[in-house]
């Protein structure tokens, strides 16, 4: 909602808006002040893991093409049950058919919904990215957090029945696990999430910031054009879980755990209206010499747009993403009610309880 809109709004409620907006705006204010006050302590704590990206080293780094995919998931509770709606989308060079991928169905009401919605569509990303022929492939979120999408969506279908558990089933299958390998030991792919909740840095920075985020602790220490040495996530117990549920078995699931082992991630800030990105490679993509350059060379080009927080392909794929999925419940339910002339059938199909 834009300031613009207010005017809509009874005069109470703008009233109280601007009340509690307006204290929370000074302690936003103040929390800002800290951390600025904070930045020189921060960055020293973390100092011996600051490395500067090279000019020359990004202007000799080959230019490539670069695609991105981003999914995007609605549980829309209608009179009749929900109506999910799973889409993956790709963006990039290669714009041609069979760059998205759409899942509607009409189910029984379930909380188990949401969960099982978001491993189909953790998958639809998976799939395209690894179909892409792009030099460089940008994945919404994190490697790790995709795949436990995945694995949760698997398990959970397992306790329910229907079209939607139905549709999770099929996921682990011998395409799925082949696209899951060519991504973890792949040299051009590059995960990114748009938020962290976890802190690497926690044991080295003062103790009021251990709370913090890493990617808001990262953004304070680097200044533009620096990045992080590379650290490992903690994967162990995740790891039992998701090989098991993408149907690896004995042999393969050494091969997987090696893999999803081999991801490493570290934080690069390409400019100064930019926050420092997290970026999730394989071990093969950071050793790959001017390839890895290139790679930080394609994400500090496509963020030269201040307004714009995120990679361009990124913010192209998650706006595609984010309009289909919400555009579903329109389409059904203007298709279901020119289908029927009976007038309680039209009250159910117009009775959702979103407005």
């Amino acid at each position: 909602m834009s300031l613009d809109q207010l005017s809509n709004l009874p005069a109470e409620i703008v009233s109280r808006l601007l009340e509690e907006g307006g204290r929370i705006a000074g302690k936003a204010a103040r929390s800002a002040l800290d951390f600025s006050g904070s930045r020189s302590a921060i960055r020293e704590s973390i100092a011996d893991m600051i490395l500067p990206v090279s000019e020359e080293q990004l202007v000799t780094a080959p230019v490539f093409s670069v695609a991105a995919t981003d999914g995007g998931m609605v549980v829309d509770s209608r009179s009749m049950g929900d109506l999910c709606t799973a889409v993956g989308v790709r963006v990039g060079p290669e714009d041609t058919p069979g760059g998205c991928d759409v899942f509607i169905e009409s189910v029984a009401r379930s909380p188990k919904n949401a969960t099982i919605l978001g491993g189909i569509m953790s998958s639809m990303e998976v799939m395209l990215a690894a179909q892409s022929e792009a030099d460089l492939v940008l994945i919404d979120g994190s490697m790790l957090s995709t795949l436990i999408n995945v694995s949760k969506s698997i398990y959970t279908a397992k306790s329910t029945n229907g079209p939607l558990a139905e549709r999770a089933a099929a996921i682990p299958s011998g395409v799925f696990r082949d696209a899951v390998l060519k991504i973890l030991s792949g040299t051009k792919f590059v995960a990114m999430p748009k938020y962290t909740t976890t802190n690497e840095f926690a044991p080295r920075v003062p103790e009021p910031f251990r709370l913090q985020d890493a990617k808001t602790l990262a953004t304070l220490a680097l200044n533009p054009g620096e990045m992080t040495g590379l650290f490992e996530g903690t994967v162990e117990n995740p790891k039992q879980r998701i090989g098991p549920a993408l149907g690896f078995g004995d042999g393969d699931r050494t091969v997987f755990s090696e893999s999803l082992s081999g991801v490493k991630s570290f934080y690069y800030r390409p400019h100064v209206w930019t926050p420092a990105y997290r970026l999730d490679i394989t071990s093969g993509a950071h050793d790959s010499g001017s390839r890895f350059h290139g790679m930080l060379r394609a994400i500090r080009d496509a963020t030269e747009i201040p307004a714009i927080k995120e990679p361009f392909p990124l913010y192209l794929a998650d706006l595609y993403a984010k309009q289909v999925s919400v555009g579903s419940s329109a389409v059904v339910e203007t298709g279901a009610m020119n289908a029927v002339d009976d007038a309680e059938a039209l009250m159910m199909i117009a009775m959702g309880y979103r407005t």
